[in-house]
């Protein structure tokens, strides 16, 4: 079993903060990303804050200023989403990616009927990133190119996990649309899924290869990747919107087999509702981070709680079902049933592992959210000692 302490940290403002995401600084201290949650798939500028403890201590929160949302008409706003931190190996630098998203003033502008009817040319969605020094601050935001790209209009790095080769090149999944599908009434791209090879220029990420294009035809399809390097290879793990989650294996991340669903080592597939999933890894040992259907949290949107944890088994490649455990629970505030789901994970250099979700409790009436309130958490996972 793991040892699992969750820190609740009280960050200096009053915002109701979503996407938290943490990376280390020299000299022991930690950089946090996170931005205000306004309402569904809408999102303030990125923030950021750092602090010597994970604990408490955290600096007063700032925007961004490389990723600060911009007006680009009365009805239209460019903003950036789903950003994650990455240190850069053998730097003090820190990665910052995520995907720009596009906002009207009734809220995210993918969602607005209204408002992408009137639009002669749906704005291009890719993935941006800035880079943080702890001596110089933020670099600019740059928009990540790739002539593999240039002719999608909608292409995403988005709460991913990246991986690195042992040679230090950066590996990118993205996922991108293939095509159009109805989504419960919605026009809506579907999705694939690939993996990026890019190295570091200065500031500027070049994309140097792609891997092999994975495919998913039900609904959105695949999206929301992330990719892990253990032991020699490459593991994917993927959301997807047929009640599964998927993942992939390749000790070449330019090549990968097609996905497979996730089971526990007695053959059940694990029943999910379009969320996604991340590696951890533990004193040597892969984990995957994930909700489901546990048969008794039926009542949360999409099983967002708890989000759970359980050892992957290399060999036969599936979850060991008496290894799962709770690492953030499900809480429930003022009647309201708290929503995980949109986490970071973060193994640590001496076999233990973070993860952080923010708690978001979301009060609801008709189409309108009409009270919110959001609490970061952070996990710290061990292996206990025999």
């Amino acid at each position: 079993m793991l040892q699992i302490e969750v820190m609740k940290p009280e960050m200096k403002s009053k915002a109701d903060y979503f996407h938290p995401s943490v990376a280390p600084l020299p000299d022991g201290e930690w950089l946090m990303c996170m931005q205000a949650f306004v309402g569904s798939d809408h999102y303030g500028s990125p923030e950021y804050s750092v602090s010597s403890d994970l604990g408490d201590g955290w600096s007063v929160p700032s925007i961004i200023t490389s990723f600060e949302s911009r007006a680009l008409s009365p009805e239209l706003t460019e903003g950036v989403a789903d950003v994650r931190l990455f240190a850069l190996p053998g730097s003090s630098r820190v990665l910052a990616i995520g995907c720009n998203t596009f906002y009207t003033p009734r809220g995210a502008l993918a969602w607005d009927k209204k408002a992408v009817s009137n639009l002669q040319a749906t704005p291009h969605q890719v993935p941006v990133y800035s880079i943080y020094d702890p001596s110089r601050g933020w670099s600019p935001m740059r928009k990540l190119a790739t002539p593999s790209m240039d002719s999608c209009d909608n292409w995403r790095v988005a709460c991913a996990q990246l991986a690195f080769t042992p040679e230090g090149d950066i590996l990118l999944p993205v996922y991108f649309a293939t095509g159009r599908v109805d989504y419960h009434g919605w026009d809506s791209p579907q999705f694939s899924v690939c993996v990026l090879q890019a190295v570091l220029d200065g500031e500027e990420l070049l994309v140097v290869n792609s891997s092999n294009v994975l495919r998913h035809t039900v609904l959105r399809g695949f999206c929301e990747p992330s990719l892990y390097y253990f032991n020699g290879e490459y593991f994917l793990t993927i959301r997807a919107e047929d009640g599964r989650g998927y993942w992939s294996r390749s000790a070449d991340p330019m090549n990968f087999p097609e996905p497979r669903p996730w089971s526990f080592s007695d053959g059940e597939l694990l029943s999910m509702s379009s969320t996604q999933q991340h590696w951890l890894e533990l004193a040597g040992k892969l984990y995957l981070v994930y909700t489901r259907d546990t048969g008794n949290n039926s009542m949360v949107m999409r099983f967002r709680a708890p989000l759970l944890i359980a050892r992957f088994d290399p060999e036969s490649g599936t979850l060991d079902r008496n290894s799962e455990q709770v690492v953030l629970p499900h809480e429930i505030r003022n009647g309201v049933h708290g929503l995980l789901g949109n986490f970071h994970c973060l193994a640590r250099a001496d076999g233990s592992g973070l993860v952080l979700d923010a708690a978001t409790f979301l009060k609801v009436k008709g189409n309108d959210i009409v009270e919110r309130h959001s609490e970061i958490w952070i996990a710290e996972l061990r292996e206990e000692r025999a």
